[in-house]
């Protein structure tokens, strides 16, 4: 038979179950080393992405040295992408008006004529440029009404930024195509 004093001592399943609850060892700072690490390769990926946008022209947003740029960047982001946001940071900070309406209108517009509206745009052309204003004209074509017109765009720049901005909007007497 056991004796007592014999069933007191450990045996190897209380080694296991101790080693068990026993929770393993990382070394000092591991998760504040960890987060350091990824913060700076974070800012590294993201100052790449941002450096080879800006070097291969692709940055969005309003030009600072050609005006028609910014116009097609106005229309690219009313008229093809639908974004009023976007459309908005290309107008002049004089300028107020939620763009959210005229793309309510689009819509409604393709509705009536069951199906969608489109627009295409050409010859963008500076038609005037002062120091600190430039007249942009292009020729704006919607495919429900297979009509075009002239729209003229007048810009500034120094509103609130040296970038140029739309500051108005003459559509013309559309002609069909």
């Amino acid at each position: 038979m056991i004796e007592d004093d014999k069933l007191d001592a450990e045996t190897p399943a209380d080694d296991v179950e101790s080693a068990a609850e026993t929770p393993a060892k990382r070394p000092p700072r591991f998760g504040l080393i960890s987060a350091v690490v990824l913060t700076a390769a974070s800012v590294f990926g993201a100052a790449a992405v941002l450096g080879g946008l800006w070097l291969s022209g692709s940055w969005d947003g309003p030009s600072d040295d050609d005006p028609a740029e910014s116009v097609d960047g106005f229309l690219t982001a009313l008229l093809k992408d639908h974004d009023a946001k976007d459309a908005q940071s290309y107008l002049c900070q004089t300028l107020s008006g939620d763009l959210s309406g005229v793309l309510q209108e689009i819509d409604s517009m393709g509705k009536q004529d069951n199906g969608a509206v489109e627009f295409s745009w050409s010859h963008l052309k500076v038609a005037g440029k002062s120091a600190g204003s430039a007249v942009v004209t292009a020729d704006v074509s919607v495919n429900v009404t297979a009509e075009t017109a002239t729209w003229t765009f007048a810009l500034v720049t120094g509103d609130p930024d040296d970038a140029w901005r739309v500051c108005g909007v003459e559509t013309g007497d559309a002609k069909r195509s």
